[in-house]
């Protein structure tokens, strides 16, 4: 099991259960005998573009990414923050703020120059959930302090439509 203090490539192999990694190991992105999964789009590599050992290749919604990774693939569950919906919003206004909030997560995970993620569970959807850091800042700040998120602790969530939008 991987120390929750390790970072980097040994944590981001582990999060989709990619490597059976003994603590502390070192892994090496995409190895030869095992290509990276063929992708017809990437918006992100994890860690860096310069040592991928995984990729984002999809920004589901506001809150949930694509990870593929050389041996696994699946959805991430972004923590510590929600946003509205785009699946199955209860209101157009909500449709409307859930892409702007998808066009936001996109935007940062493209600029970013490295990105860490932090397993911290499974959902009860079967989605990895992970905290996501982009150049060192928690992905919830910057999407809360844009109005595009709220806090969320896996609690009751809000009604965009009455609470937000209304």
């Amino acid at each position: 099991m991987i120390r929750p203090q390790t970072w980097g490539m040994a944590t981001t192999c582990a999060l989709l259960g990619a490597c059976n990694l003994a603590p502390m190991t070192t892994v090496k992105p995409y190895p030869a005998q095992r290509p990276a999964p063929a992708l017809q789009q990437v918006v992100a590599y994890l860690p860096n573009a310069a040592s991928p050992v995984c990729a984002v290749t999809r920004v589901v919604d506001g809150d949930t990414i694509k990870v593929a990774c050389s041996e696994s693939q699946g959805n991430v569950r972004l923590v510590g923050f929600d946003t509205p919906e785009t699946y199955q919003p209860r209101c157009d206004a909500e449709k409307r703020l859930g892409q702007q909030a998808k066009g936001a997560l996109e935007k940062l995970l493209r600029t970013a120059h490295q990105i860490d993620l932090k397993r911290t569970g499974i959902d009860k959807y079967g989605r990895v959930l992970a905290r996501v850091y982009v150049d060192g800042v928690d992905i919830a700040k910057p999407m809360i302090a844009q109005g595009l998120a709220v806090p969320y602790d896996g609690g009751k969530r809000m009604n965009w439509c009455q609470a937000r939008l209304g």
